[in-house]
């Protein structure tokens, strides 16, 4: 792993930070993201998305999921059609 993605900072989320910063710009309507988070992070992401002064109200968080070891991992946000 990078260090970088292995160090998000204060509250964890420098690194999605970053990438959801311009994220919105890149997607067509209807197309979606995916983000591998620590497994403490996705059970809070919807409130910290929705609180961040990132959020931008084109994309909207749709779920989180668990990897094989059934851990929370996982995140995807979908561009507003």
């Amino acid at each position: 792993e990078d260090p970088l993605a292995l160090h998000g900072g204060k509250d964890g989320y420098d690194v999605t930070r970053n990438v959801l910063s311009s994220t919105a710009h890149y997607l067509r309507p209807g197309a979606q993201v995916l983000l591998e988070l620590d497994s403490s992070q996705p059970e809070h992401f919807e409130t910290w998305w929705l609180s961040s002064s990132i959020h931008d109200s084109t994309l909207q968080f749709v779920e989180w999921r668990r990897d094989f070891s059934s851990l929370p991992r996982f995140v995807r946000l979908g561009k507003v059609v």
